[in-house]
């Protein structure tokens, strides 16, 4: 049976997690649910934060990059993220996250050598959501997942393997890998300034 692991954190409510379960996606997947623990110490926020992770795994992977996943298959993943999505965004928990306006999810598609990690946050009605999921999966399938691994400004620092961030550019209406490489080039601007103005 194909797998999947489901990670929600400690403030995500059960009935979200029931909900998907009863979603039928048992029937065509083994799911395996992690609730993460409250940190003693949290000093992360906003972008750094997940609330769900849905990872799926090496051979499950590997048919949906070649699609080769099942159209009835596929279609109840597709239904059960949509679910899990449609009700994180109703969450408005101020007490357990008192710094973060939006909820983020993110789908991890994990293989030997590398992971595409699809973000979805933002408010987005049923039928926009279905078009930004079939798009993300068209993405992983065409040749712009090699070019976007072949640039260095697409691959965060320190991941235990190569790794793209697909976010939807809502104004083109398509996905593009995270571009890590300004962020960084942004900092370095920034540490030579700090260092001009301390020597002078």
């Amino acid at each position: 049976m194909k797998k999947l692991l489901i990670e929600y954190q400690h403030y995500i409510p059960e009935t979200i997690i029931n909900e998907f379960e009863k979603s039928g996606i048992g029937n065509e997947f083994a799911v395996e649910y992690v609730k993460k623990e409250k940190p003693r110490y949290s000093n992360f926020t906003g972008e750094e934060i997940r609330d769900i992770v849905i990872f799926v795994q090496q051979h499950e992977t590997e048919l949906i990059v070649k699609g080769l996943l099942i159209k009835a298959t596929y279609d109840l993943l597709k239904a059960g993220i949509k679910g899990l999505w449609s009700e994180l965004k109703k969450i408005n928990d101020k007490k357990a996250e008192p710094s973060r306006s939006n909820r983020c999810m993110s789908i991890h598609l994990q293989d030997k050598e590398r992971t595409i990690e699809i973000k979805l946050d933002g408010d987005f009605d049923d039928k926009v959501a279905d078009t930004m999921l079939d798009k993300a999966i068209e993405f992983i399938q065409s040749n712009e997942v090699e070019k976007s691994f072949t640039n260095p400004d697409f691959i965060p620092n320190g991941r235990p393997q190569p790794t793209i961030n697909l976010i939807y550019n809502k104004e083109k209406g398509t996905w593009e890998p995270e571009n890590f490489g300004q962020y960084r080039r942004r900092m370095k601007d920034i540490e030579r300034k700090a260092e001009r103005n301390f020597a002078n």
